[in-house]
C-alpha cells in the first residue's frame, strides 16, 4: 500500500498504488470528496478584476475565469486570443459552430444533402476563426436557448445572414426536399387559422381555391362553411 494525502483535510491515508495512479485527485473518504467539490474558493475575474467565489471542478475545466458573461463577452470583444484555447469546446456556442461546420463540409453528417451538397457553406471570416463567430454571436444577442438561423435559405452562413431565433421558431421552419415551409401548426399561426380546422381541411381533402375563400372569409363566414360540410 502506498500513502497519500487527502487533498480535502490533509490527513495521511493509504491505497494501492495502482488506483492513485489512476485518480487526478487523492481523497481519504466520500465526505472529503464531496465536500472538496460544493466548496467554493475566491478567484479574480479576467476582465474586471472582481474577486467571485467558484467551485474547485469548476476552475479545473477553464484556463479563464470570469465573473458574469458580460465580462466573458467584453474579453472577447478586447480581442483575448481563444484560437487554440478558446475554452468555448463545451459551451452551446461551440457546439453550435461545429453542428453548422459538420452540415456544410462533412459528408458523413445526415444534413450535408441540403447544405453542403446545394453548396451552402460558411464565410471565409468566421471558417478561418471560429472567435469571430463568437464575438458576432455575442454582439447580436446570443442567449442559451436560441438557435442558429439563416435569414437567406440559399445563401451562405455570414453575419448578414445569420440571426439568433427562439427553438419555438425554429420549430415551426421545416425543411423538405432541400426547399423550406412551414409545418400545419406554423402555417395555421400565419393565416390566423385553428389547427383543428387545418387537419380538418386535409382530411375532407379540400381544393386550393376553397382553403383560400376560407383564410379571406370573417369568422361568422368560417363557421357556417363547416356547418354547411356537416349537412353535405
Amino acid at each position: 500500500m502506498a500513502k497519500a494525502i487527502c487533498e480535502y483535510c490533509g490527513e495521511e491515508f493509504s491505497r494501492s498504488p495502482k488506483h492513485l495512479a489512476r485518480k487526478k485527485h487523492n481523497f481519504c473518504s466520500r465526505e472529503c470528496f464531496g465536500k472538496y467539490r460544493t466548496t467554493t474558493k475566491e478567484v479574480t475575474c479576467d476582465c474586471c478584476g472582481e474577486v467571485f467565489m467558484k467551485r474547485p471542478c469548476e476552475i479545473e475545466k477553464t484556463q479563464h475565469n470570469f465573473c458574469s458573461r458580460k465580462c466573458f463577452s467584453e474579453k472577447i470583444m478586447k480581442g483575448q486570443s481563444y484560437t487554440k484555447t478558446h475554452g468555448m469546446t463545451k459551451h452551446p456556442l461551440g457546439r453550435i459552430y461545429n453542428s453548422m461546420k459538420d452540415r456544410c463540409y462533412n459528408e458523413n453528417c445526415k444534413d450535408y444533402r441540403y447544405y453542403g451538397e446545394r453548396g451552402i457553406g460558411i464565410c471565409d471570416e468566421w471558417l478561418e476563426d471560429r472567435t469571430r463567430f463568437f464575438d458576432w454571436a455575442f454582439a447580436n444577442g446570443w442567449e442559451k436557448g436560441l438557435t442558429l438561423d439563416k435569414i437567406d435559405n440559399d445563401g451562405m452562413y455570414s453575419p448578414d445572414n445569420c440571426q439568433w431565433i427562439t427553438q419555438s421558431e425554429n420549430s415551426k421552419k421545416k425543411r423538405i426536399d432541400g426547399k423550406r415551409t412551414l409545418t400545419l401548426g406554423g402555417w395555421a399561426s400565419k393565416h390566423h387559422i385553428g389547427y383543428r380546422a387545418v387537419k380538418r381541411m386535409i382530411k375532407d381533402n379540400l381544393t386550393t381555391e376553397e382553403i383560400q375563400a376560407y383564410i379571406n372569409s370573417t369568422e361568422k363566414e368560417r363557421l357556417n362553411f363547416w356547418r354547411n360540410r356537416v349537412r353535405d
